[in-house]
């Protein structure tokens, strides 16, 4: 009998890992959403402060308008994030 294919746990975990980056990457549009209304900014920018750096490091201004426009979609008008490429490591959901 054929039990199919077994996944070994080294390639599960990585699907794990691979999925909850992802998932963190998706959600600073929804969390950003729920901070503007409810609170939670500094927490906000501190959750995502490893993206942000790495955008504001490349000084990529398509990726800091794309993560704006995306977090600022459902955000209450007055949120943004504030990207400074010249120190990296200093956005600020606000």
């Amino acid at each position: 009998m054929d039990d199919g294919k077994k996944r070994s746990p080294t390639v599960l975990a990585a699907l794990i890992l691979a999925a909850a980056f992802f998932l963190w990457l998706l959600g600073v549009g929804p969390l950003c959403w729920v901070s503007s209304r409810w609170g939670g900014r500094a927490v906000i920018s501190e959750i995502y402060r490893p993206m942000t750096w790495t955008v504001e490091a490349s000084g990529s201004r398509g990726l800091m308008d794309a993560i704006n426009r995306y977090s600022e979609l459902r955000a209450d008008r007055a949120y943004t994030w504030s990207f400074n490429p010249h120190k990296p490591g200093s956005a600020k959901w606000q």
